[in-house]
């Protein structure tokens, strides 16, 4: 079984000393990830793929960073081509995440369509990383 790991960066107040912001960055297990956030709904045409991400903690998400993924499944896996026209595209969502709250995705394919008839596209979308915002300190 393979594991994944996601990438948050939290931010928090020093509040001791008054200061700004400090940054931290934190890798996550998928668990920890999708007690933060989900990906749902997703639907893939031939040139466009969508979805929503759920905000399901107690904190504002902002800089929301999506990896969506265009595996190429070929028709005979037992003698696959050498030319799998895959390919990966990292998206970050326009507007932040309040708790509680949703935001649709809408994303054009980056490349046509290979229009080949020996496998097909299969593409899936999945939450790599954002910045969260305790309720105590969301930037306004």
């Amino acid at each position: 079984m393979r594991t994944f790991t996601r990438t948050i960066m939290v931010m928090s107040v020093l509040a001791l000393q008054g200061g700004p912001f400090a940054h931290a960055e934190e890798v996550v297990s998928p668990s920890r990830l999708q007690a933060s956030a989900v990906v749902e709904n997703v639907m893939a045409s031939a040139t466009a793929i969508s979805g929503q991400v759920v905000n399901n903690g107690n904190a504002r998400l902002e800089n929301v960073q999506l990896l969506v993924t265009y595996a190429w499944h070929w028709t005979n896996e037992r003698h696959p081509g050498t030319d799998a026209p895959g390919w990966a595209e990292f998206h970050t969502l326009p507007n932040a995440l309040l708790p509680g709250a949703k935001a649709t995705f809408s994303f054009e394919q980056g490349h046509a369509d290979p229009g080949r008839n020996d496998g097909n596209l299969v593409a899936t979308v999945q939450l790599v990383g954002f910045t969260e915002y305790p309720a105590c300190c969301a930037p306004r």
